[in-house]
């Protein structure tokens, strides 16, 4: 997929490269798009011939076994203002979406899109996780971002900022990586 703009206006144009039949790029869809043509992460495999787009303002599902978009679907009600965007993840057959719902970083709303009504519904809530159960110690959060979901465990990255008495910029930043199992808490 390529975000261009001509004359003013803005255009996703979805592009499939045809290995074996021609090994050229075909043109299989042209969308109007915001003029920010912003994307929130990477396009989400199904595992089939389903390839999800997540634009500033819809999902985008194309199949490209058939080169073409199957279904588009509204993001979810989230607020994407007060924090880090929403991150989506494929599992099993269906789309997740995990949002952002305190300001420390410990809880999160975890919303599944039915794909027959095109409405997501909240799925679980996460948190508040506790880190100092979790790792022994209180941490001074930087960030976190989800990594991957498998089975029923969440892998997340909190990065974390140990610079605190030199307050240099960019602080000296460490890593460390949990597991959240959904079904157990």
């Amino acid at each position: 997929m390529v975000f261009v703009q001509i004359l003013g206006d803005s255009w996703y144009i979805f592009y499939v490269f045809r290995i074996g039949i021609d090994n050229s790029w075909k043109e299989i869809a042209r969308k109007e798009a915001p003029r920010t043509g912003i994307f929130f992460q990477k396009p989400i495999y199904s595992g089939w011939n389903d390839l999800c787009l997540i634009t500033i303002d819809e999902v985008i599902v194309m199949d490209v076994g058939k080169e073409i978009i199957v279904r588009e679907y509204p993001l979810p009600s989230v607020s994407m203002l007060d924090g880090p965007g929403p991150k989506y993840f494929w599992m099993g057959n269906r789309l997740f979406c995990i949002a952002w719902k305190d300001t420390y970083y410990r809880a999160y709303n975890i919303y599944i899109l039915d794909s027959d009504s095109g409405k997501w519904s909240l799925y679980h809530e996460m948190g508040p996780f506790d880190y100092m159960a979790a790792c022994g110690r209180e941490l001074n959060i930087w960030s976190v971002v989800f990594r991957f979901w498998i089975n029923d465990q969440i892998i997340f990255q909190v990065s974390l900022c140990q610079d605190q008495i030199r307050n240099t910029w960019p602080p000296i930043i460490n890593r460390l990586h949990f597991g959240y199992n959904v079904k157990t808490r």
